[in-house]
């Protein structure tokens, strides 16, 4: 019987905490969309279409949000849910494609760095420099006698 109670108290209590977060991000979101609502000054970029689209598909939900949860109509809530849905994998898609191209970029970028980093060191002779492998040897024992 002990369990039984203990186990519902627990399954009441997540309950709580997840409908708090829930309603914690969406407040948050609300806040968001205000503030993008009310912003007076200029952004120094351009947004892609595509992020646009979405930012407007969002912003619609928000303003339909009580409608749709006030609405007994399940047809309405699954077909609100199915459209959010697409609206996740699209901005996921999107994220997919930027995290490629920030991949490439890194890839490439690691190169360039690399070269650079080689034409510094022959410029500066240091390969031309000799390695103290006493003072090398002396901390490495340091480090290893730490353990």
């Amino acid at each position: 019987m002990l369990n039984y109670t203990l186990e519902e108290k627990i399954k009441t209590l997540s309950t709580q905490y997840i409908e708090q977060q829930a309603t914690a991000s969406l407040l948050l979101l609300l806040m968001s969309a205000l503030d993008r609502e009310y912003q007076t000054t200029d952004i120094h970029y351009t947004i892609h279409n595509d992020i646009l689209e979405l930012q407007n598909a969002v912003k619609h939900y928000i303003i339909q949000l009580q409608y749709i949860l006030d609405n007994d109509d399940e047809k309405v809530r699954l077909s609100a849910l199915d459209n959010c849905i697409q609206l996740k994998k699209k901005l996921l898609s999107i994220y997919e494609n930027i995290y490629q191209y920030t991949s490439l970029w890194n890839i490439h970028y690691t190169r360039i760095g690399d070269e650079v980093a080689i034409r510094k060191y022959k410029e500066e002779n240091i390969t031309q420099k000799k390695v103290e492998w006493g003072n090398f040897l002396f901390g490495l024992f340091r480090i290893f006698k730490n353990f």
